[in-house]
């Protein structure tokens, strides 16, 4: 017999459409924004809400959050009537709204139930060794325990933090109200069981014959109520038990040992290198999605900011970075892939970023401690002293330096006039190599560091002994805007701007911060794309400049000098060497006589560029001095 298929009763929508005619205009026919619109959210009391049941609640919530969106979408979409207009990261986002948002998922909690009876029994069988493995079962997503740091981590809702209240104690002595729990369920049912027993030996004692079946029921009876007698005592003792902290202690020990525990070996931290937790969920960097929390993901900061999405705009922050710049939009393209390479986890490139400005009041310190506010506790200040020469050795415990353990942007405090960079501590940290540090109360760690070095200056940290390698790190952003008090001298032409009170821009931009931390996701996207960080021109030109300052013996390579590094015939005398390198210090850098290295530094230098051999006197292999530029073709030496 064949069975009728079920028909779905159609709505009135339905029928509206299969009556339309075939000439029917195209305009009655919906646009992508119609079909994809949710119905808009019920404008409830606190009252109501508080009344609603948690599917009803997450309900709520879905089509709250779908409506912004579509607002979002719109609001967006208008702003750019013409698609060509707008800016690259929005063109192929207009063409369809957001798709329904997955937020509604991190609300949902599941319901704990506490241990049946018999996974107590069978702790209580295996005495302290079953407590730890009822306390693995019961908070082993929730907490954990990192050997090479000897600290408990705790998850809370998005990332995983120090346990710094030591909750993970509460939880073993909390054990006792589970075998609390069911010491009162064997007690109730002991007290049902007896009052069983005493029905079952009336009626036997009123038959004349008493039923087989009862009697096997009594004895059934009998032995279940002697075994919750047994299981009550037994659970009330182990509640005391728990309620010890010596048993707490090693509960705990058990707890943390071997596999498949709470304890962990601390090399699973922030493996997944483009997600960003954030209040409400993981944004997936490569895609801008967000996704619900998972203790899996093993994440240990994230940003304090609401995600809104792609689309969520900041007027206010985009006018103040196009300002920064100097309206020089390849410059600002530049930045923006250098924070989006930032945020995430990857150290593809191993280098240092300098935000130099010469002028005070260039807008740095507000556009760093934004871009750090709101990425949130992956990007961190750190200690000037970690990137910067001491001048003394620190063999005790470094606090400094065990900060950047798990950061991404790690950013620099102002230098003073005069500092220097400590050359092999940063080679060592854009190297990802690994680094041997501990606080003041903890162990020697060692880690593999991520971040990414910046370093805002009005005065540039200076480098003793510069080569090409250190070189080939360094990016110089220049920052050369200015904000002004008075108004007479404002010059927006030249770049001199109006300031604003320092706490009303950082009013607006806290405003403004879910709207950045989109802009930050947007710049992540187009890192992402390709993996690219190619310096504008502006950005080599300060190189340059700095390389010359830097490292004289460079640039007069570079300038007065011609290099043959494939021709080991090809070679000149150090004396030569020397007297044409001087004659450049006085010529073009205008330095006096007496401040010019010494022969001996400069041979230092040059043994790192090329290779020194001896005949009847030293010469370096390589290299030649252009014509014209030898000391005694130059105008200066002759006088």
């Amino acid at each position: 017999m064949s069975r009728a298929k079920k028909s779905t009763p159609a709505t009135s929508v339905d029928k509206q459409q299969k009556t339309a005619s075939p000439n029917s205009s195209p305009s009655n026919s919906p646009s992508p924004a119609e079909e994809n619109a949710q119905p808009a959210a019920p404008k409830l009391t606190a009252i109501e809400v508080a009344q609603l049941s948690q599917a009803d609640l997450r309900a709520l919530i879905q089509a709250q959050v779908a409506e912004e969106r579509q607002s979002i979408w719109e609001q967006t979409k208008k702003n750019y009537p013409n698609k060509d207009n707008a800016p690259k990261r929005l063109r192929d986002d207009l063409e369809t709204p957001p798709p329904p948002a997955m937020v509604w998922q991190v609300l949902h909690v599941p319901e704990k139930r506490g241990p049946r009876v018999e996974r107590l029994v069978e702790s209580v069988r295996r005495q302290q060794l079953g407590d730890a493995e009822l306390l693995i079962d019961l908070i082993g997503d929730q907490f954990c325990y990192d050997h090479k740091r000897q600290q408990f981590m705790r998850f809370t809702n998005s990332h995983w933090e120090d346990d710094a209240k030591k909750q993970h104690r509460k939880e073993v002595v909390q054990l006792a109200e589970h075998f609390d729990r069911g010491a009162k369920m064997q007690s109730k049912k002991a007290s049902e069981l007896q009052e069983q027993i005493e029905i079952l030996v009336k009626k036997i004692s009123d038959a004349d014959e008493p039923a087989q079946a009862d009697l096997i029921a009594l004895a059934e009876k009998e032995k279940e109520l002697s075994k919750a007698h047994y299981n009550n005592k037994k659970f009330n003792n182990r509640a005391d038990k728990l309620r010890n902290d010596r048993r707490t202690v090693g509960i705990l020990n058990m707890a943390t040992s071997g596999e498949d525990t709470l304890g962990m070996d601390g090399t699973e931290w922030d493996k997944d290198h483009t997600l960003l937790p954030c209040v409400n969920g993981v944004i997936d960097l490569k895609t801008g999605h967000l996704l619900p929390p998972d203790p899996k993901y093993k994440m240990r900061y994230a940003s304090e900011c609401e995600y809104r999405g792609l689309h969520e705009e900041a007027p206010f922050w985009t006018d103040f970075l196009h300002k920064v710049f100097c309206g020089d939009q390849e410059l600002l393209e530049y930045f923006e892939r250098v924070i989006g390479y930032a945020v995430t986890g990857l150290d593809s490139h191993k280098e240092i970023y300098v935000a130099f400005g010469p002028s005070a009041n260039n807008g740095k310190s507000s556009l760093f401690d934004t871009i750090k506010n709101v990425v949130g506790g992956y990007a961190s200040t750190i200690s000037k002293g970690v990137l910067l020469q001491s001048g003394k050795k620190v063999d005790g415990p470094d606090p400094a330096l065990i900060v950047i353990d798990g950061l991404r942007m790690a950013i620099a405090s102002e230098p003073d006039q005069g500092e220097k960079f400590n050359k092999e501590i940063i080679k060592q940290i854009t190297g990802s190599d690994e680094i041997s540090a501990r606080g003041l109360y903890t162990s020697q760690v060692v880690f593999k560091p991520r971040c990414k070095l910046f370093i805002h200056a009005n005065f540039m940290p200076q480098v003793n002994g510069a080569d090409r390698a250190f070189f080939n790190r360094l990016r110089l952003i220049p920052f050369n805007a200015s904000f002004t008090k008075n108004l007479h001298e404002v010059d927006e032409s030249k770049h001199i701007y109006l300031a604003m009170p320092r706490s009303l821009v950082d009013e607006k931009l806290k405003e403004e911060a879910p709207g950045i931390l989109s802009w930050i996701v947007r710049c992540a996207r187009k890192f992402l794309s390709d993996l690219a960080l190619n310096p504008p021109l502006s950005v080599m030109h300060e190189i340059e400049n700095y390389k010359e300052d830097m490292d004289p013996v460079g640039a007069w390579i570079s300038n007065w000098c011609e290099e043959h590094p494939h021709d080991s015939n090809i070679h000149t005398q150090a004396k030569h060497l020397y007297e044409s390198f001087a004659c450049y210090c006085k010529e073009e850098l205008n330095i006096d006589e007496k401040y010019i290295i010494s022969n001996r530094k400069f041979g230092d230098q040059m043994k790192q560029k090329f290779t020194r051999g001896k005949t009847n006197v030293y010469h370096y292999v390589g290299i030649t001095i252009k014509p014209g530029y030898r000391a005694e073709d130059r105008p200066e030496s002759n006088k």
